[in-house]
């Protein structure tokens, strides 16, 4: 896992592909990749994470929400779990002020997520996005502030949520799950945010240098202590082939007017990835800034030969598995199919769906005693029916991916019962 790239590698990989691949990530309706029957049974897990992104337009009524929450409800009791929501809580910018008017649509849509996990023996773990951050705004500090206190608020209730890393501080801030998992949290949209609205002057770390040596020293102690398999979550993850990483679909590639106002289709051909791909906005992997910390954060993995195991994000709206090796970590999972969709290209990746397929889902890790973890992505089974916007379409959770999550340390798969 020991991988040492050029910076370069991480600003241009993706935009000096995008330009020849763009036209790929269409827009029509495709089929879901094969994968063979998932293994069941199994050993009852030790301890299960959920992975779940950008679901900042939850409802209710939402299949993919209420799929997840009957997930979740029927393993409780047996495993020791955590629902990691990837950032992106609460759209389009984070939690206003209890005077503002659009403070109850804010609080309804967090309230959809939080219900996940009220009356369950689980925990809910709510990680900073960008939209979190007021997408960058001025007032993004406050936001994400007040987000934090609000979970606290339901926490003080007896629903165990809450915010990682808490106070618009970077973190890296960890929790032990179980007796064997590591959960480490970065919030990634402090690290892209406007320095001088940044703030956090209570936090202990407060530049990028110290960030970086506190994962570092978590990691440490791990290896040199109980060794628990490492997940670290962010927003923004270390690899994508979303509208992020420079993919785009149809609609925006020839009118991309469409982004500022969904009836507005004015042709401007190809204009728009251009733009995008150049790194005007910190918020794509094209962005120097962006690029940096992503190079930052896999050298400080590749001085570990097996952790961390897992390196998850959101930030585009898709489900997408990479081996991670080139990252210095075993695996890259970006889960931001909550509540939105938008194309995603598959390349290199293991499994890739987005827009094109149709239908949100989420991520299951399981973690056994006696065998390496289960990956296993999870659709709400929309398609059948019509897809999400059909009347009372319901879906049906669908497994459209899994794996046996090894790594070099000596783990073999097993699939018998």
């Amino acid at each position: 896992m020991r991988f040492q790239p050029s910076l370069n590698h991480f600003t241009f990989r993706r935009s000096a592909a995008a330009a020849l691949l763009v036209a790929l990530a269409a827009c029509s309706p495709r089929a879901f990749p094969e994968t063979s029957p998932h293994p069941s049974p199994v050993s009852v897990p030790t301890e299960i994470v959920y992975l779940i992104g950008d679901a900042g337009y939850a409802t209710p009524e939402s299949p993919v929400i209420r799929q997840l929450r009957e997930d979740v409800a029927s393993r409780a009791g047996g495993s020791e779990i955590a629902v990691v929501f990837l950032g992106d809580n609460i759209y389009p910018a984070g939690l206003r002020d209890p005077a503002d008017s659009g403070r109850a649509h804010d609080e309804a849509h967090l309230d959809a997520q939080i219900d996940i996990v009220r009356d369950v023996a689980a925990r809910g773990i709510f990680v900073p996005g960008n939209h979190d951050w007021d997408d960058s705004g001025k007032d993004g500090l406050g936001a994400v502030i007040r987000q934090g206190a609000f979970l606290d608020s339901v926490r003080a209730t007896g629903v165990w949520v809450g915010m990682q890393p808490l106070d618009g501080c970077p973190g890296p801030t960890s929790v032990e799950l179980g007796e064997s998992v590591l959960l480490v949290f970065l919030d990634t949209a402090w690290w892209l945010f406007d320095k001088s609205l940044r703030g956090g002057g209570s936090c202990p770390y407060r530049n990028e240098g110290a960030v970086l040596e506190a994962l570092r020293r978590i990691l440490l102690e791990n290896e040199a202590g109980e060794q628990r398999r490492v997940v670290v979550s962010a927003h923004h993850p270390l690899d994508t082939y979303g509208p992020h990483g420079g993919y785009f679909g149809v609609k925006d590639m020839f009118f991309p007017l469409t982004n500022a106002w969904g009836p507005l289709y004015i042709p401007i051909p190809a204009i728009y990835p251009a733009v995008r791909n150049s790194g005007i906005t910190v918020q794509d992997q094209s962005n120097p800034t962006n690029a940096r910390m992503r190079w930052d954060l896999a050298m400080v993995f590749s001085e570990f030969e097996t952790q961390p195991l897992i390196f998850a994000g959101g930030h585009d709206h898709d489900l997408e598995v990479f081996e991670g090796t080139q990252y210095s970590v075993g695996y890259i999972l970006v889960s931001g199919a909550g509540s939105k969709l938008h194309n995603v290209g598959n390349a290199d990746a293991e499994f890739a769906a987005g827009l094109q397929e149709g239908e949100l889902g989420y991520m299951r890790v399981e973690f056994f005693a006696d065998r390496p973890p289960l990956l296993t992505v999870i659709t709400d089974g929309t398609q059948a029916c019509g897809g999400l916007d059909a009347p009372g379409c319901a879906g049906s959770p669908t497994v459209r991916y899994w794996r046996w999550l090894t790594l070099e340390s000596g783990e073999s798969a097993r699939d018998d019962g």
